[in-house]
């Protein structure tokens, strides 16, 4: 009966790590972002802007404005198969060589380092990657020492 007790406890212990340890991405914070990382292994010299429900998209000379609308739709878009629920953008876009024909965006999934906002394009979904999407772009937080 102990080693039932121990055994019980020691799932339990397990469940709550791993809780604490994988959550939704974090909510979209205002602030400003630059080029991290893409799918096309390129990172974008790109800088975000998010203020509010509006995103600023500025890459060489050229600046375009989008409007944030609430997602409705769960994907796995953090590390081990965690789901939330994107943003969607309201007009397709690219950044660099990587096109976003139907773009999302979520904030940071924690426990990396720099803070982190992607971008995703919802019609390049492949259900058989860990990330399920073939087109991406990341941008890291300027405030971040790491970025």
């Amino acid at each position: 009966m102990h080693r039932t007790r121990l055994g019980g406890l020691a799932v339990l212990i397990a469940l709550v790590v791993s809780a604490c340890t994988s959550s939704a991405p974090d909510d979209l914070v205002d602030g400003v972002y630059r080029g991290f990382a893409s799918s096309d292994g390129d990172a974008p010299e790109a800088t975000l802007v998010i203020e509010g429900d509006i995103v600023t998209i500025t890459e060489d000379d050229a600046t375009s404005v989008y409007t944030i609308t609430a997602g409705t739709e769960q994907y796995v878009v953090c590390p081990d198969e965690v789901k939330g629920v994107p943003s969607l953008l309201d007009a397709s876009l690219a950044v660099g060589d990587v096109a976003l024909l139907e773009p999302a965006i979520f904030g940071d999934c924690g426990g990396v380092r720099p803070m982190r906002v992607t971008l995703m394009d919802l019609t390049s979904r492949e259900d058989r990657l860990a990330f399920p999407f073939t087109r991406w772009v990341e941008f890291c937080d300027v405030t971040d020492d790491d970025c």
